[in-house]
């Protein structure tokens, strides 16, 4: 949905891609059939893309994402990403 948005700036659609393209890509920094560490480069790119967009993600959007989604995954879904952007943003404090 982000992508579609005028508002959204290019800096963030670029992120949106660049982090699809580097999920999908089976070239990782951290080769993903490793078990217990494969995925973390990927969370880490994730983390990442969800603290930067964040801010960009308003109430139309959640609309719009909420009429895509089937009805039993509508509330999960963004309690998921604010959950995730929540925990980041915990350990940005603590570091600082």
């Amino acid at each position: 949905m982000l992508l579609k948005e005028s508002s959204t700036p290019l800096w963030a659609k670029t992120a949106i891609i660049g982090a699809l393209g580097y999920l999908i890509c089976p070239l990782d920094a951290v080769p993903d059939p490793i078990p217990g560490i494969g995925f973390v480069d990927d969370l880490a790119v994730m983390a990442l893309l969800i603290s930067q967009i964040y801010a960009h993600i308003n109430d139309d959007i959640r609309n719009k994402v909420d009429a895509m989604l089937p009805e039993r995954c509508r509330d999960s879904f963004f309690v998921m990403i604010s959950n995730a952007y929540a925990a980041i943003r915990f350990q940005y404090e603590i570091r600082a």
